[in-house]
């Protein structure tokens, strides 16, 4: 059996060379993504190409609902896990008197909250 992996914020940049790199050590990869659907699906073909298994959720990590919805996606297609890449993050370069409560919120949840979470 081939080990497993999952990256969060695997569609582009940094998170799609991880994706792409642990496929070509033999990997199966489960890519993630929030919107960039068509990405994360070019990812995903590309670790076919190198004979792994590849499967794409696309989900919020800025919620619990759409934490929790990345794990059972895991549970369901696997029976462990070898490799977790938190990866997707959020960041806004802002004054920090231009920093709302709201905004705040939404970095720590998908940056600290949600590796916690997985």
């Amino acid at each position: 059996m081939r080990p497993r992996a999952v990256v969060t914020g695997a569609a582009r940049r940094v998170g799609r060379a991880i994706a792409l790199e642990l496929a070509a050590s033999g990997f199966d990869v489960l890519v993630h993504c929030h919107r960039s659907v068509d990405d994360a699906e070019a990812v995903a073909d590309g670790v076919r190409a190198v004979g792994g298994e590849a499967s794409v959720v696309a989900t919020d990590l800025a919620t619990v609902e759409g934490c929790a919805k990345l794990v059972e996606a895991v549970q369901a297609r696997w029976s462990g896990l070898e490799v977790l890449v938190n990866n997707a993050s959020v960041f806004e370069p802002r004054p920090l008197e231009a920093i709302d409560l709201a905004h705040w919120e939404w970095m720590h949840a998908v940056n600290s909250r949600a590796p916690f979470l997985l």
